[in-house]
């Protein structure tokens, strides 16, 4: 298990979409609100300001790429882990589903040679890794 999975972000979606889906990830210059989800330990290492502009002036058509960190693993932050406890904290299904986005995820944790594939497409969430 690694101590920071790193990796490329892709979503699909329109920008509204897009853009609130964004929001549930962590970025340096904003508090969490008491009551607002979130998605636990995923951090943009960018602020909002920046990274929303970044999202209405993508020339890429219905997909955004970004890269993020995930405290130990995409999968424990995003898919199944402790953080299902805190009733502020919203498993990337769940996001997807709200905001009709579709999203690919690839992360690594180059020292421990742990890879992650993550992918939420037509209702469905896939995930494999790889830890050689």
């Amino acid at each position: 298990m690694p101590n920071w999975a790193i990796g490329e972000v892709q979503v699909k979606g329109s920008k509204q979409d897009v853009k609130e889906f964004c929001k549930y990830f962590l970025f340096d210059d904003t508090e969490i609100p008491q009551g607002q989800k979130y998605f636990a330990r995923s951090f943009t290492n960018k602020d909002w300001v920046e990274f929303k502009e970044t999202i209405l002036n993508s020339t890429k058509g219905d997909i955004f790429s970004f890269f993020a960190s995930f405290a130990w693993s995409a999968y424990s932050c995003l898919i199944d882990g402790s953080f299902k406890e805190d009733p502020d904290c919203i498993t990337l299904e769940d996001a997807c589903k709200k905001h009709n986005v579709e999203v690919k995820i690839h992360t690594s944790e180059p020292m421990l040679d742990f890879r992650e594939y993550i992918t939420f497409s037509d209702g469905e969430l896939v995930y494999d890794s790889v830890d050689d």
